[in-house]
């Protein structure tokens, strides 16, 4: 309810996500304008904890505005981090006014979501999906 309240439109995907902080839900909801956001809320409190907009790709203006490594780089990164098959990356633009890119991977192990910042190359985060409801 948190985060269609912030970006009303539809749900396309619930991930739930372990991240080092707890359990959180990522919601991915597109608005009636083609925009999309993904809006994470804390699995226990159901408060939002992060807000990003996605954008279709690193030639987007404001990505590339921030953005210092090219994607290629980053799924390097990424897959040094998580080794496996990248089943999708996503380009985001966080409240924060930082870009990064964030890679869906499949490993042996599981599947989990690896970011790496666009400006750094840095990877940021790591999260296993625990669950994964609807789909794009």
């Amino acid at each position: 309810k948190a985060a269609l309240a912030q970006a009303p439109g539809e749900l396309l995907q619930a991930t739930l996500k372990q991240e080092p902080e707890g359990r959180v839900w990522e919601i991915e909801i597109k608005q009636a304008d083609g925009k999309l956001f993904d809006i994470e809320c804390s699995d226990s409190t159901g408060l939002i904890v992060e807000t990003e907009t996605r954008v279709a790709s690193a030639a987007d203006p404001a990505f590339a505005a921030i953005a210092k490594i090219d994607e290629a780089a980053a799924r390097v990164k990424a897959l040094e981090a998580k080794p496996g098959t990248v089943e999708r990356v996503e380009f985001e633009l966080e409240a924060e006014g930082k870009a990064s890119y964030e890679y869906d991977i499949k490993t042996a192990e599981g599947d989990y979501r690896v970011e790496v910042d666009a400006a750094s190359g840095d990877v940021v985060e790591t999260s296993s999906e625990l669950l994964e409801i609807g789909g794009v």
